[in-house]
């Protein structure tokens, strides 16, 4: 296995709002990306911590689902706790990475999942679903938690918030992790595949 590594995040002025206290998830909206266990976590976390945001970055692929999504919300009681940004450029993402109390991926499936190392690399703890190459990804650097489990994801996201020792563990196993991923790493090796 070859590892891609993300590409770099330029330093650019940032102009995104944040609230103070929010959960990332970078991905496109599409089904498997399940954003709507992330909502439903949100929603079983909502009288423990009320200040509690989720920002969901990304490139708005089906409307018709982003308005599931927003419906949902508000069934959940937390539709002005859901933000979609859109798409964000690199000052914004720097941003939101530096302001980001973790990194929730509850994706059904990847290929790989750039936002994992992106977030190792900027010190944010990660929690994501145990699944394809998710799993390989985190290795012991993350919380892994079972695919379309939004209670287990909820149980995650509050250790996280309030285990100081889990957090900082989390941080520092990342920044390690985040080491092993590089382009002049994954040139060399399938470079070695091409020559062996």
């Amino acid at each position: 296995v070859i590892y891609f590594a993300p590409h770099e995040i330029e330093d650019t002025p940032a102009d995104i709002t944040l609230p103070s206290d929010f959960v990332f998830y970078p991905a496109a909206l599409w089904p498997h990306k399940n954003h709507r266990v992330l909502i439903e976590a949100l929603g079983l976390l909502k009288e423990r911590f009320p200040a509690l945001h989720v920002v969901c970055a990304g490139v708005v692929k089906r409307k018709d689902l982003k308005r599931e999504l927003e419906e949902l919300a508000v069934a959940e009681g937390v539709a002005e706790r859901i933000l979609f940004p859109g798409y964000v450029e690199s000052g914004n993402l720097r941003l939101i990475y530096a302001k980001a109390r973790e990194l929730v991926v509850p994706s059904a499936f990847e290929g790989f999942g750039i936002p994992l190392v992106e977030a190792f690399e900027f010190g944010v703890p990660v929690i994501a679903a145990n699944n394809t190459s998710i799993t390989a990804g985190v290795d012991g650097a993350g919380l892994l938690v079972p695919t379309g489990d939004a209670q287990a994801l909820a149980d995650a996201i509050e250790k996280v918030l309030t285990d100081t020792a889990l957090r900082d563990s989390l941080i520092q196993k990342g920044r390690e992790r985040a080491k092993l991923f590089s382009w002049e790493k994954a040139a060399r090796e399938t470079l070695e595949v091409f020559t062996s």
